[in-house]
């Protein structure tokens, strides 16, 4: 497990072991988060789709939990608006998930964003918006490479000493970026990263476990 924290009030969990992904850890999971979180999970049919929502929450109540904990007064202002957390969601248009509050309203000022593939896990809390993507590294054949990539991104991945590498680092921008916008997917995934001027990202390769992952914020 991989944990980084930023200068600003903001934390990423990046968690790889995926062999963890088991029954008998989703049992153990299931009473650890809310009931319509438990309701959530367990509409999957299958132990991995149950495992990631469960271990996701649980990734999100461990991050908020260490910002609580923090004496550090920076801190201060994201600790009293997650204290307001009833341990549920609303969502947006766009069904981008956020914090809810016991009048079952929207937390304002915090954050947070779950993706997950079949490698890996990442969750993020923040004071401020915030979009995660991690994917396991996919071969793009040419249809899906020339939907999802202009040309200059398109001359990348072919020249680049490992394409499938270098589409999957591609492809988790693209998507940290809408789910930083709070948009989702769009129809023009060509011009998603021709115009980053505000926005930051990081992106976190894993050749051994064969993923990549991206942050995506607004420059302050």
């Amino acid at each position: 497990m991989l944990e980084t924290e930023k200068k600003t009030t903001m934390r990423l969990i990046l968690f790889d072991d995926m062999s963890q992904c088991t029954d008998a850890e989703v049992e153990r999971l299931l009473p650890l988060v809310s009931a319509p979180r438990r309701e959530v999970a367990l509409r999957f049919k299958f132990t991995f789709g149950r495992f990631t929502c469960l271990k996701s929450y649980v990734m999100l109540q461990q991050l908020v939990q260490e910002t609580l904990a923090e004496t550090d007064e920076r801190w201060l202002p994201l600790q009293q608006r997650l204290k307001e957390w009833n341990g549920n969601f609303v969502y947006n248009e766009h069904d981008k998930p956020f914090m809810q509050n016991v009048l079952g309203e929207r937390i304002e000022g915090v954050d947070f964003n779950l993706s997950h593939c079949k490698n890996a896990i990442a969750v993020v809390l923040s004071d401020r918006p915030v979009g995660v993507d991690v994917e396991s590294f996919r071969h793009a054949e040419e249809p899906l490479l020339k939907r999802t990539m202009n040309p200059e991104e398109q001359e990348e991945v072919r020249t680049a000493a490992d394409p499938t590498e270098a589409f999957t680092r591609l492809w988790t921008r693209k998507e940290a970026v809408l789910k930083l916008h709070g948009t989702g997917l769009v129809d023009n995934l060509h011009e998603v990263l021709t115009n980053l001027e505000n926005i930051q990202l990081e992106t976190t390769i894993n050749k051994n476990r064969q993923y990549a992952c991206t942050l995506a914020v607004y420059k302050t």
